[in-house]
């Protein structure tokens, strides 16, 4: 799970927040809150969370500060909530690396774009970090090269929003072309239709969150896009070989295996 943290001095606003959103659906879960900024270093230096939205004019220690303090040792991505007054002041914040700002009030739909956004870039930080990514899942989530800058273009933009609701027609919208005209060349430069790479893809970002998370395999189902519980286990089934449950024991076998046959 990503973990969030919440700063933020009034109590219903921090309410609030916690109600906006089913969290677990996006992959994240609120692992704290904090009333000022220096409650909040407190529980950055603590619980090492992956996004921080703060507020910043706050009693005893204000968010700029914390921010100030706590970047220096710890790794996460910030979100800034400001007022219409606060804005000039917010600015301040951009030597800070702040990944976002909120504009108070804001909505549900506001703050879900926000942690699309920012949970996507922790995962693929992590994965990043993480350069042990078995061959069989990366091969599920490449294109030929070579493939023209439509297909490419299509392809980052699934590897973006492939936990959302995606459709030939809103891809190939954004792209500004045709449907049909984007899924025939995708097919014939990858062999394979705009949906079966989606589903490669989601499936191949189920693999390592069974791999390296500790949700539930049906709420992975969820975070990379499926609805149907049932159809995600049959593709699962058939990209990889073994059910979504056997999928890591198998793993961590043929990685034992190999490197006994290393040493």
């Amino acid at each position: 799970m990503i973990r969030i943290l919440i700063v933020e001095d009034e109590a219903i606003l921090r309410q609030g927040f916690r109600q906006s959103l089913d969290f677990s659906r996006l992959g994240c879960q609120i692992c704290g809150e904090a009333r000022n900024g220096k409650e909040g270093l407190a529980l950055i230096r603590q619980l090492h969370p992956d996004i921080v939205f703060t507020d910043l004019k706050m009693p005893v220690m204000d968010g700029l500060e914390m921010l100030r303090q706590s970047k220096e040792t710890e790794q996460y991505e910030a979100v800034i909530l400001t007022g219409y007054g606060e804005f000039s002041y917010a600015q301040e914040a951009i030597s800070l690396q702040v990944a976002e700002y909120l504009l108070k009030p804001f909505n549900r739909k506001e703050l879900e774009a926000v942690l699309i956004k920012l949970t996507e870039r922790v995962r693929k930080k992590r994965e990043q970090s993480n350069p042990m990514i078995p061959e069989s899942i990366q091969v599920l989530m490449e294109i030929p090269a070579g493939c023209s800058a439509y297909v490419q273009s299509a392809a980052e933009w699934i590897g973006v929003h492939y936990a959302q609701r995606v459709t030939d027609e809103i891809l190939a919208e954004t792209l500004g072309v045709s449907a049909d005209y984007l899924n025939r060349l995708f097919r014939r430069e990858t062999g394979w239709t705009l949906h079966r790479y989606l589903n490669r893809y989601r499936i191949a970002q189920a693999c390592l969150r069974i791999l390296w998370g500790s949700e539930k395999i049906y709420e992975i189902a969820e975070q990379v896009g499926f609805s149907d519980y049932k159809y995600f286990f049959q593709v699962f089934t058939r990209l990889t070989g073994v059910s979504p449950t056997q999928y890591k024991k198998v793993q961590l076998s043929s990685a034992k295996k190999d490197a006994e046959a290393d040493r």
